[in-house]
């Protein structure tokens, strides 16, 4: 029998929690940088750790995020690259304990562990995945897997990875690059760290579901595909799933409002979704004080 659908399941928000373009459109005029956290926080209810994927934040960093951080807001780390891009994922358990061993500082604001692989990790390292996720301590936080090899959304390869998440209660990643690629004018292009074009699995294998929508800065395009994802989330949402919906832009000016229109649609079709903190702010852009 599906799980009563909780408004508390579901979380919307962006890569970074702040970006220079944000000041003004987003953020009151002249925020300045070391106030984009609590800016962010009082528009979204989550953001992608993505600075754990450089260099693991000190425990004293971590301390200062948690306690800006109001009830419910939610990061999810990425585990670092040195760890995920740089030879088999086995190879290094100190480097995963040494990570999971500073996570527990964030506290309540400590959601799922983002790992993502990068294109060079294929099925030739299927068995070294496995055994990556089957000695992950159960006491960590929950796993979501992305996948960015072509080979792994093979007919003969995609099953498999299926039942290897879903036999785990693993989540699944869900990297949608669509808009950027569809209308040959890739934003992305300029990028070193492009995202790649690969196909969009829309099955979950477990609870918990990560989107990862990569729209395009020309707002309007993104809307041959937000509803759809709309209708989606709203069908997870209520057969009991948890979902974590984030939106990128390769012109970051444009995430929040990508993400802000999302929400607008799950509203419209009556999703069970939580209200945008951003919506309930009332007050007009004021001048942020710089001291």
């Amino acid at each position: 029998m599906p799980t009563a659908p909780s408004s508390a399941r579901f979380h919307l928000g962006c890569a970074v929690w702040g970006h220079p373009g944000w000041v003004g459109p987003v953020f009151p005029d002249g925020t300045p940088q070391r106030a984009f956290l609590s800016e962010y926080t009082r528009r979204f209810s989550v953001v992608e750790g993505n600075s754990f994927f450089y260099a693991t934040p000190s425990a004293d960093t971590l301390a200062k995020w948690r306690d800006t951080m109001p009830e419910g807001f939610l990061v999810l780390p990425k585990l670092p690259r040195e760890l995920t891009h740089e030879g088999l994922l086995c190879a290094k358990p100190s480097l995963r304990d040494a990570v999971l061993a500073r996570l527990p500082v964030l506290a309540e604001h400590l959601g799922p562990v983002f790992l993502q692989l990068p294109p060079s990790y294929g099925p030739l390292f299927f068995d070294d995945l496995l055994a990556f996720l089957d000695a992950w301590p159960s006491s960590a936080p929950p796993l979501l897997v992305e996948v960015r090899h072509l080979d792994w959304f093979a007919p003969d390869m995609a099953p498999r990875l299926h039942e290897a998440l879903s036999e785990r209660g693993l989540g699944r990643v869900i990297l949608d690059t669509r808009p950027v690629y569809a209308f040959g004018d890739n934003p992305q292009r300029h990028n070193p760290r492009k995202k790649p074009k690969l196909p969009v699995p829309v099955e979950p294998p477990a609870e918990r579901i990560m989107l990862r929508f990569i729209g395009h800065p020309e707002r309007e395009r993104n809307d041959r595909w937000l509803p759809r994802w709309a209708e989606l989330i709203d069908g997870w949402l209520r057969d009991g799933h948890e979902v974590f919906a984030f939106c990128h832009c390769p012109i970051e000016d444009h995430s929040p409002f990508i993400a802000r229109r999302l929400q607008e649609l799950l509203e419209e079709r009556g999703a069970p979704v939580p209200p945008l903190p951003w919506n309930e702010i009332d007050e007009p852009p004021r001048q942020a004080s710089l001291f």
